[in-house]
């Protein structure tokens, strides 16, 4: 592997981190931190927010915020935006096959878009 190959792939990765590191800052705004017996709710609210923003950013461009509470409005958006990306399908396989954990977490998440 030549050396443009080798900085090709570090810029990628980069790139990529700073994507991944993006979209956690983004979701922690959104859903905060929650240290309460609720935290398992909370941290799952956060990483479906987190996957819908991934979503977003290989989809669109230029989505904005309007975008994340689109694709948020029902549980159903919510889940077929998560399936469209084989980065975020496994989170509908996890947090929405149980239907009482969905019905916890999906609250949590309007309730801190709406606030």
């Amino acid at each position: 592997m030549n050396e443009e190959t080798k900085r090709n792939i570090e810029n990628l990765l980069a790139t990529k981190n700073q994507k991944v590191i993006l979209t956690e800052e983004i979701a922690r705004q959104i859903i905060p931190i929650d240290n309460s017996a609720n935290q398992f709710f909370y941290d799952s609210a956060r990483v479906l927010v987190k996957g819908v923003i991934t979503v977003l950013m290989l989809t669109r461009p230029n989505w904005t915020f309007k975008d994340v509470i689109k694709a948020t409005r029902t549980k159903d958006q919510l889940r077929l935006t998560l399936l469209q990306s084989e980065e975020t399908k496994h989170l509908v396989e996890h947090l929405f096959t149980d239907e009482k954990t969905i019905n916890i977490i999906f609250p949590i998440i309007q309730k801190n878009l709406e606030g």
